[in-house]
C-alpha cells in the first residue's frame, strides 16, 4: 500500500465539530472532552485551513474499513495539536470514545497492573498514539504490552492512529514506504508493525503546508 493522498473531505454541514457544540449544554461529548483535559482551543474553529483539511480527512478515514492509520509527518508538534482536534471531533460527531495515550501511560498501567485501564486502551473506539522520541527510555518496557493492545484492536477492527517522524529524504515510493514502516518496527516492536500489515491499514503523508 502506498501512502495515501489527502484528497478526501466529508460534508462539513453534516459533521458536528466541537465548535458547533454548546458547551453550556453539557452533552456527553462536552463531559468526555473536559474530563480528558483537552486544550481549550478544541472548542474554537482552527484558522489554519490545513488543519481543517487534515482533520476532515483523518476523522472520516477512521470510520472506514481501513481504519488502522499511520501518519508520516516531518512535524510531530503539528500532529500532536491535530490529534486533540481529531479526538474531540470524533466524540462530538459520532458519540464514540477516544483516548490519546503515551508510552508512559502504557508503562504505568502495566507496572501497576491496572487491568481496567489497559482494557480501555484495547477497547476504546479510537486510540491515538502520538510520536514517541526514539530515545524515550520507556519504550523498552512497553513494546510487548503495546503490541498486545494493537493486535487486539486490529482483530476488533477498532480505529487506531499513530504517527512517525518523516525526514526530508524519505521518498513516496514502495521503497520509501518500507523505510518508514521499518521505523514503526524499530520504535514499537514487530507486533505493532505487523498490525499495520493488513487490508485494514492505511498510510498517510501529512504535510502542514498542503
Amino acid at each position: 500500500m502506498m501512502p495515501g493522498p489527502l484528497n478526501h473531505s466529508f460534508n462539513s454541514v453534516s459533521i458536528k465539530y466541537p465548535w458547533n457544540v454548546l458547551t453550556d449544554k453539557w452533552e456527553w461529548c462536552v463531559l468526555a472532552i473536559t474530563r480528558r483535559n483537552f486544550p481549550e482551543n478544541v472548542w474554537t474553529k482552527p484558522t489554519n485551513s490545513s488543519v481543517l483539511k487534515h482533520l476532515d480527512f483523518l476523522v472520516a478515514q477512521l470510520r472506514y474499513k481501513r481504519n488502522f492509520v499511520a501518519c508520516f509527518c516531518e512535524y510531530p508538534h503539528y500532529m500532536k495539536d491535530l490529534y486533540f482536534y481529531i479526538a474531540a471531533t470524533w466524540m462530538c460527531a459520532y458519540k464514540l470514545t477516544a483516548e490519546i495515550i503515551s508510552v508512559e501511560d502504557i508503562r504505568e498501567s502495566t507496572g501497576k497492573f491496572e487491568v481496567n485501564r489497559l482494557d480501555t486502551f484495547e477497547r476504546t473506539d479510537l486510540l491515538i498514539l502520538p510520536y514517541t522520541d526514539p530515545e524515550n527510555f520507556n519504550l523498552k518496557y512497553t513494546k510487548e504490552p503495546l503490541g498486545r493492545i494493537f493486535q487486539k484492536r486490529r482483530i476488533m477492527k477498532k480505529a487506531t492512529l499513530i504517527d512517525m517522524a518523516m525526514t526530508k529524504n524519505d521518498q513516496r515510493t514502495k521503497a520509501g514506504e518500507r523505510v518508514m514502516m521499518n521505523r514503526i518496527s524499530l520504535l514499537y516492536g514487530n507486533q505493532v508493525s505487523t498490525a499495520f500489515g493488513s487490508k485494514t491499514s492505511k498510510f498517510v503523508i501529512v504535510n502542514p503546508e498542503d
